[in-house]
């Protein structure tokens, strides 16, 4: 039998409820609603179920939230083209720093996020890196003189 919700079950007729009961934000019963939960039956919310669901959820640490925040700073980066060789060194710099951070908030996460975000801005530089850039190329289309040429010889 499924597990349906009875008349006497803690039940909550809106989010905004749910909320209020649990002492909660209401986008904390919304993420949670989005995520599939199954404390929610159309407009009602089973306080006990949704009460579990929210304390067993892991908030984000400072480590994740941090990546989040590099990574977001290098998809501007890239889309507004800056220079790779400025663009790495800006990352670099807010990856020590952010490293700083985590190392004194997290300690036991700073060599999870230093390989995490040091991955990440390779693999974000690694295919702009390969491609050539039009001043990179030769300038010489074949209308160069060579040597040896007769102008040479004279």
């Amino acid at each position: 039998m499924k597990d349906e919700f009875l008349p006497l079950d803690d039940v909550a007729d809106s989010m905004q409820a749910a909320a209020s009961r649990l002492g909660v934000s209401i986008d904390a019963v919304k993420k949670a609603k989005r995520n599939g939960s199954d404390a929610f039956r159309g407009s009602r919310v089973h306080v006990g179920k949704l009460a579990k669901e929210l304390t067993s959820q892991k908030e984000p640490g400072v480590a994740e939230i941090l990546e989040a925040m590099l990574e977001q700073a290098l998809r501007i980066t890239v889309d507004k083209n800056v220079p790779v060789r400025d663009a790495e060194n800006l990352f670099s710099a807010i990856q020590l720093g952010f490293g700083a951070a985590v190392v004194v908030l997290e300690p036991v996460e700073s060599g999870r996020f230093l390989r995490r975000t040091a991955n990440l801005c390779e693999e974000t530089f690694k295919p702009i890196r390969r491609r050539p850039r039009v001043a990179d190329q030769p300038k010489n289309n074949g209308s160069a003189k060579k040597k040896g040429t007769h102008n040479e010889r004279r």
